[in-house]
């Protein structure tokens, strides 16, 4: 589903030219687990229609990127469930497919193929053939680092090392506990950023973790998202180059990291941030002190020794955003 990571963007924002859809290379299984309320995005009692029969259900892709997963759940129950295009082709932009399904109320959710909502609505009545058509969130950046990596500097305070290897970034830190990172220009508030990763090198002994960082200051303030490679996770402030737990590091009960690529969404949304690993959450909190500022990519390791990761395949959004 997702986180990847997302960051929302103000109108404001310029990032230069137009953006591109992600490669579609991820191996891993759509992750469709997570628990979700219906109640919140209903009020009073979900309906449960008593349509029966089949009906021919159009998925019609209006977005930028391919659509992967499909969910269509009904309106009771906790989790999204199956994935309704398992052992199907993906939806192209632009393309369309139709399938056979049985008559009801559903909840709808698509996803392209870094897990990240595509859209998602709630008590669609599919009492006769109907026609979701999947529209997107609005991109405002894209990144394939197909070139340089001019457009990321390495942070103030930051020890870490950038270069760009075979089209994707490689970020290296070296001292143990500090974070390597590097910003992207571009004054946000609300946005999503989602952004695929893999491990390239770790210290010999102990953890490293990746992430990324929203709401970036001049000085290196900001929003810390992070994963860890023994599958634990965590939300930090960055402030004065020192790190506050905002939620102190977890091991999440619904997901891990996978041994490839693995694909981190952070969400930053008024006072809410939102951290989501392969489309699943496992972080969320809430803090308002920083409102806008910078994007970041982020390395740490926790031993001596240098830690490297790559990051391929960037997405900055707007969060619940549907055009």
């Amino acid at each position: 589903m997702l986180v990847l990571i997302a960051l929302s963007l103000s109108a404001c924002n310029s990032f230069g030219g137009p953006t591109a859809p992600p490669a579609t290379d991820l191996t891993q299984l759509p992750i469709s687990q997570e628990k979700r309320d219906p109640m919140t995005a209903l009020t009073g009692t979900p309906a449960v229609s008593a349509a029966s029969g089949s009906i021919k259900l159009t998925i019609a892709n209006n977005s930028d990127w391919n659509i992967c997963y499909a969910y269509l759940t009904p309106p009771t129950q906790d989790t999204w469930g199956k994935d309704r295009l398992s052992g199907q082709p993906e939806v192209a932009p632009g393309a369309s497919q139709t399938m056979p399904f049985d008559a009801g109320t559903f909840d709808l959710r698509a996803e392209n193929c870094d897990y990240m909502a595509l859209d998602e609505r709630y008590g669609v009545d599919l009492s006769g053939d109907y026609t979701w058509q999947v529209n997107g969130p609005k991109e405002l950046y894209f990144e394939d680092f197909s070139g340089s990596q001019a457009a990321w500097k390495i942070t103030p305070g930051s020890e870490g090392q950038v270069s760009v290897v075979d089209q994707s970034l490689h970020l290296t830190g070296s001292q143990k506990n500090n974070l390597a990172m590097v910003t992207l220009a571009g004054q946000g508030t609300d946005s999503t950023i989602v952004v695929e990763s893999t491990s390239v090198q770790k210290p010999a002994v102990g953890t490293a973790a990746f992430g990324v960082m929203c709401r970036v200051q001049a000085n290196g303030d900001g929003y810390l998202f992070l994963a860890r490679s023994d599958n634990q996770f965590s939300i930090e402030k960055v402030k004065g180059q020192l790190r506050t737990a905002l939620v102190d590091w977890t091991a999440s009960q619904d997901v891990t990291l996978e041994a490839g690529v693995n694909v981190i969404e952070a969400e930053c949304k008024g006072s809410q941030l939102r951290l989501r690993i392969n489309g699943l959450t496992v972080e969320k909190t809430e803090d308002a002190e920083f409102t806008g500022g910078n994007y970041g990519l982020g390395v740490v390791g926790f031993a001596n020794g240098p830690a490297t990761y790559q990051f391929d395949n960037l997405s900055i959004v707007l969060p619940d955003q549907f055009k």
